[in-house]
């Protein structure tokens, strides 16, 4: 018995369906609001010896803002060679970062305040959770 051939609706294709931009595909992977990419800038200064304080990403320019404090890395004291090592810590990471395109704002002591160009995530803010002092702990004591 021949098999009758079914027709099949088919949409036209548009062009942002043919062809999405990877920003794209990761956004509707990770969706906004979400704080994958600075986790993932945490992490990677974590593992190289950085302890970072905060990391915001701006809404209507792709740049990034961090405050860290190097704990365990051999940063070199002159600022261009600062910048090349931390660079490449974060290519290293997964981050890419092209030439030129990450700079070390403020620098006193072992902290640092940190600008980059990156496409990837959404705005937001990360913030390291605070510690609290043993007078806050015996002000407010943790519910039963």
């Amino acid at each position: 018995m021949p098999t009758k051939k079914r027709k099949i609706c088919r949409a036209p294709i548009t062009e942002l369906d043919a062809a999405p931009s990877q920003h794209r595909l990761v956004d509707m992977l990770v969706g906004e609001g979400d704080l994958f990419w600075h986790e993932k800038i945490r992490r990677v200064l974590a593992a190289a010896g950085f302890r970072t304080d905060w990391i915001k990403r701006e809404e209507d320019v792709p740049y990034w803002l961090f405050t860290t404090t190097r704990k365990t890395f051999a940063l070199a004291s002159d600022k261009d060679t600062a910048i090349g090592q931390i660079s490449s810590v974060l290519r290293k990471g997964g981050i890419r970062l092209t030439r030129n395109e990450f700079a070390i704002l403020d620098w006193r002591k072992d902290k640092l305040r940190c600008f980059f160009m990156f496409d990837y995530g959404s705005p937001g803010v990360w913030q390291a959770p605070r510690r609290q002092t043993k007078r806050q702990l015996e002000l407010w004591p943790k519910p039963v």
